[in-house]
């Protein structure tokens, strides 16, 4: 894995972390990235006690996640990366450490994309996890109101022919929407949970956050944090990942 590596610049935190920390890269890891950011909105000090300086070489860094029996398993690993998530914007390293010492001990970068969301969230907090089938809106509010961390996966293409037509002409409209700062949902993609809440513009709403740093409704900053309407939520997401 460390062969191509290359040497990055960089704090692991600056003003500690925040879920606009995250930015996916090349791979497709949404899920790990998801289950970071739902980490880090849930406990501020999450990532930090995760991964640090390592206290026996001050040259790597060490990643750590829970091992089954109530034991920790950990890697250490040089600060240098070749692929996979970006740095964020304050150019903090924490988001590529953990990405890069949890696919060491997943045996690679290839093992851990495309992982089941339930599978991440289980290796990153200990606990069992599962994932449901999205509930009615009441119920939905009703899970989102009294648990955390939580996942949720968008909607998955349709995999008929005439599905793949409509997503080849449609996938470009999507990704230029998102670049542009205009909105849009990415299919079959995980997006972290960080709360609900109500207003008198959105009436119930759940706030989430795309790993890949882009609204999915556009608010003007386009910094990956989102406000859904419940019902909307409820359409647009297929699944969630719960503790």
């Amino acid at each position: 894995m460390s062969r191509v590596d290359r040497p990055t610049s960089g704090k692991l935190f600056v003003d500690g972390a925040r879920v606009t920390d995250i930015r996916q890269g090349s791979l497709n890891d949404c899920g790990l990235l998801a289950a970071a950011a739902a980490l880090v909105a849930s406990d501020a000090t999450w990532a930090e006690r995760h991964v640090h300086a390592d206290k026996t070489n001050a040259k790597l860094v060490r990643v750590e996640i829970p091992a089954p029996g109530g034991k920790i398993q950990g890697v250490s690993i040089r600060p240098t990366f070749r692929r996979g998530a970006k740095t964020g914007p304050n150019n903090e390293l924490w988001v590529a450490a953990l990405e890069k010492g949890y696919a060491q001990m997943r045996g690679g970068y290839d093992n851990i994309e495309y992982a089941s969301a339930a599978k991440v969230l289980s290796d990153l907090t200990g606990k069992p996890c599962t994932s449901i089938a999205m509930p009615t809106a009441l119920r939905t509010w009703e899970l989102l109101s009294s648990r955390a961390p939580v996942l949720a996966l968008t909607v998955a293409r349709d995999r008929s022919w005439l599905g793949r037509c409509i997503d080849g002409l449609v996938a470009p409209f999507v990704a230029l929407g998102l670049a542009l700062g205009f909105g849009g949902y990415r299919t079959n993609h995980g997006y972290a949970v960080l709360g609900v809440g109500s207003d008198a513009q959105h009436g119930r709403f759940v706030r989430v956050y795309d790993p890949a740093g882009t609204d999915a409704v556009t608010d003007g900053a386009n910094d990956g944090v989102c406000r859904i309407p419940i019902e909307e939520f409820c359409r647009r997401f297929s699944m969630l990942t719960l503790t």
